[in-house]
């Protein structure tokens, strides 16, 4: 007897030789075997939520190169062609307090499938679409659909499940995917387009939501850790916990108020750059070389930069970064004021830069630190929905500017106005601070 407690006390002190530590292997979802790599698992959906976005960010970018040839194609009219855009990004923006809500309820592994497999389909029938009523219907409406369910709602909810400690630079990692889509896809887009027309391009982009996003979404991505998989072997505190405060309490928080200004305003702000401000430069006697050259620096600027906003916000605090982010943006439109040399307007890009992809993934991570993760995603598609539809309406209000005082000036100086606002309201959400635990040893399932 003596001897059998001898030995059960000896195996519950150690772990058996063969068995390894949970946070030193990570399981693919499917069993398809066990790998030994110091990689938490985590980080495999930040990557994948990066290619996601990238491959929907560059859906959206390249129906832009396509527009021209498509018009002159088929005799149309650019409104006409252009309504299929607005079509998309209204019901994408309104679309997304919806997905969030089934992503809270049904997970984002199913969701993520179905918007790639959508949103796949809706580009390979635009590369046989000859009627203008089908490129309403497939970009519109079917890609449209399928944006609002692989957007950031989708990847917000993911990720603030999986990461306590490091969710902002995760969150910002895996919008750099927005960057990377229109890095790389919108030249390859184009590439396409001079060589081989606009219909293969449409069946590239296509395929690349079909054959890359939808299988990686359903084979390889997991709504939560499983036991004992935790960010780091000492955790602030467990990230399966599906804790959160009801909806009702979440409206009358000053905090989502203050974040969805925010994004309101990031909304506003990036409509100028990316509707206006080509014009502008006309306006200013810039070269259009110039321009160009300044605005693909600030897309290019974008990704190293949510990198770094994110491993700051990590470390000193979320509420102060997002500020400096909105007073970046809000100094973009101060220079573009007074832009008058190719200095100017190279400054300008690198404020623009460093402000292009912040907003959205700091203003996620500090919504899930304050209202925990089981409403997030209809929180953040929420706070998403209002920045299209803001963007939506500030294109159309700096046209109606210009076209009434044949100037830009008033609406460089609302959105430098808005910007300083959103850096004060910022700076008034408190410093979060994650309060530590005592730390829990980690073992794998099945090991006491």
């Amino acid at each position: 007897m003596g001897g059998a407690n001898s030995a059960a006390r000896h195996h519950s002190a150690s772990p058996a030789p063969c068995a390894p530590r949970a946070d030193t292997i990570w399981r693919t979802p499917r069993g398809m075997g066990m790998v030994a790599a110091r990689v938490y698992y985590g980080w495999v959906i930040v990557a994948i939520c990066a290619v996601t976005l990238a491959a929907t960010s560059g859906a959206r970018f390249s129906f832009g190169v396509f527009l021209k040839p498509i018009a002159d194609a088929n005799d149309w009219d650019r409104a006409s062609l252009s309504f299929a855009i607005t079509l998309n990004l209204i019901l994408g923006g309104l679309l997304q307090p919806l997905a969030g809500a089934i992503v809270d309820r049904y997970g984002a592994r199913l969701i993520g499938t179905l918007g790639a497999l959508v949103l796949g389909i809706g580009f390979l029938g635009l590369s046989v679409a000859d009627q203008l009523w089908q490129y309403y219907l497939l970009y519109g409406v079917i890609s449209g659909i399928g944006v609002a369910a692989t957007s950031t709602v989708l990847s917000a909810k993911l990720i603030a499940t999986w990461f306590v400690e490091k969710r902002g630079t995760a969150l910002s990692m895996a919008s750099s995917g927005n960057a990377i889509g229109q890095l790389l896809i919108v030249p390859f887009a184009t590439w396409l387009l001079i060589s081989r027309g606009f219909a293969t391009g449409f069946v590239a982009v296509g395929a690349i939501a079909l054959c890359i996003v939808t299988p990686l979404y359903w084979l390889f991505v997991r709504d939560r850790p499983r036991t004992g998989e935790t960010e780091t072997t000492t955790s602030l505190r467990s990230p399966i916990d599906a804790d959160g405060l009801p909806v009702r309490a979440v409206f009358a928080h000053p905090v989502f108020w203050q974040l969805t200004f925010g994004l309101t305003v990031c909304g506003i702000t990036m409509a100028f750059p990316s509707t206006h401000l080509m014009p502008y430069a006309m306006d200013m006697h810039m070269p259009e070389m110039v321009a160009g050259a300044a605005l693909g620096l600030a897309g290019g600027l974008s990704f190293p930069a949510a990198l770094a906003v994110g491993w700051l916000a990590d470390r000193f605090g979320r509420g102060r970064v997002l500020a400096v982010v909105y007073a970046l943006r809000g100094l973009t439109f101060v220079v573009l004021l007074f832009a008058t040399t190719e200095a100017m307007w190279f400054l300008a890009a690198i404020a623009l830069g460093l402000s292009w992809t912040g907003t959205v993934p700091l203003s996620t991570a500090i919504a899930a630190d304050y209202f925990g993760r089981k409403h997030l995603g209809l929180i953040s598609g929420l706070m998403v929905m209002a920045m299209w539809v803001a963007s939506g309406v500030a294109a159309f209000i700096a046209g109606f500017i210009y076209d009434h005082s044949q100037s830009y000036d008033m609406a460089l100086v609302g959105n430098a106005f808005l910007g300083l606002a959103a850096t004060v309201v910022s700076l008034g959400i408190a410093r979060e601070r994650l309060t530590p635990r005592a730390p829990t040893p980690v073992t794998s399932r099945g090991v006491s």
